[in-house]
């Protein structure tokens, strides 16, 4: 296996699991990307809990719209699943059908070799079990 430490290329400042006042931030969707483009981060995924938040776009920076869901595993282990590059209709689904079906609907098949399989999870908030 090749060291990436010891290979050329381009390293990037990412930042792939913020959250803003839409959830339980503490900025606005502006005010964070102002945030990490002032301190010179080169990609940010804004990934609020049931919630897509399309952060407002920047020049020389990649800015990707994700999500946050909580899901149970059979066993009763609360874990959070990120999810990248979303569109707003499925936030439209999410509240036409329930948390649930949108959930299964997003989260690709995973394969039985990667030990994840989404029959395991139930979709839903902790705060609701």
């Amino acid at each position: 296996m090749t060291n990436p430490f010891q290979t050329e290329g381009t390293w990037l400042r990412c930042a792939l699991h913020a959250h803003t006042t839409r959830s339980d931030g503490e900025l606005q969707p502006e005010a964070l990307v102002d945030h990490y483009e002032r301190a010179e981060w080169n990609a940010l995924a804004v990934t609020d809990h049931w919630t897509i938040t399309r952060p407002p776009a920047r020049d020389g920076m990649v800015l990707v719209p994700g999500i946050e869901l909580t899901c149970r595993t059979d066993s009763g282990i609360w874990v959070d699943v990120l999810v990248y590059g979303l569109d707003r209709q499925a936030m439209v689904n999410a509240s036409y059908f329930g948390q649930a079906t949108v959930a299964n609907s997003l989260l690709p098949p995973l394969s039985p070799e990667s030990g994840l399989m989404k029959s395991w999870a139930r979709f839903g908030s902790p705060a609701s079990a």
